[in-house]
């Protein structure tokens, strides 16, 4: 995958230039305008990655050097361009840690004893089932 191509720019693009394209075509594929889109999710995601690699001077030199050795950029090169934590959002545990409460309105116990249990204030089951296909 080549960023530039991705988000539809040409290698001198400034970095307002990647930014409008990234946001138009983030729009365009969000997962939310695309209900059960596989296609669309992974584009959206690819987006997501060619933006965050480009918008960042120094990942954004990385980058063009592999580019410039002549190389297509491979899933190894892509990673260390990017430092997004990835997280299987199927994974509730991780959604739990960080929220305090599980997506169907249970409670869990906070680490320190002192702080009392936090209970959704909304059920968003329904809302992640469709999301996430659970």
């Amino acid at each position: 995958m080549n960023y530039y191509e991705e988000l539809g720019v040409n290698k001198e693009a400034t970095v307002e230039e990647i930014k409008r394209a990234y946001r138009q075509l983030a729009k365009r594929y969000h997962p939310d305008k695309n209900p059960g889109d596989e296609k669309a999710a992974k584009r959206f995601i690819h987006i997501a990655e060619a933006y965050e690699t480009l918008s960042d001077e120094e990942k954004r030199q990385a980058y063009d050097e592999t580019l410039k050795g002549g190389k297509k950029p491979t899933s190894k090169d892509q990673a260390s361009y990017s430092s997004t934590i990835h997280v299987n959002p199927m994974d509730m545990n991780e959604f739990e840690r960080f929220f305090g409460f599980t997506t169907d309105g249970d409670k869990i116990k906070q680490a320190d004893k002192g702080q009392k249990s936090k209970t959704n204030p909304l059920d968003t089951s329904q809302m992640f089932e469709k999301f996430f296909g659970r």
